[in-house]
């Protein structure tokens, strides 16, 4: 698989939902750590609430959680990276 040139798009919907779990995993552990670095980097007020929460998640599930997201969302046409944080607010909001 070539990501593709946009960053905010690198990995298509329909790309990510045939990968194989380990690279799902792989994906969606890096928005996550990503995700957090931002929440950091600009002190949002909820940081520490979400660290805390995400470690207290498994990232198969979390995985699993964003590839069911995407299945009842199939008009979703953001970057991938969005379908991941949605889930992240549905697990820890």
């Amino acid at each position: 698989y070539t990501p593709q040139l946009r960053p905010l798009s690198s990995v298509d919907t329909e790309v990510f939902l045939r990968m194989n779990q380990d690279a799902q995993k792989l994906y969606v552990s890096g928005v996550v750590d990503g995700f957090t670095f931002v929440t950091y980097g600009h002190g949002f007020s909820n940081h520490d609430a979400v660290v805390k929460c995400l470690n207290s998640k498994n990232v198969g599930d979390l995985t699993a959680g964003v590839v069911d997201w995407l299945k009842t969302h199939p008009a979703f046409r953001e970057g991938l990276s969005s379908a991941v944080v949605q889930t992240v607010n549905v697990f820890c909001g």
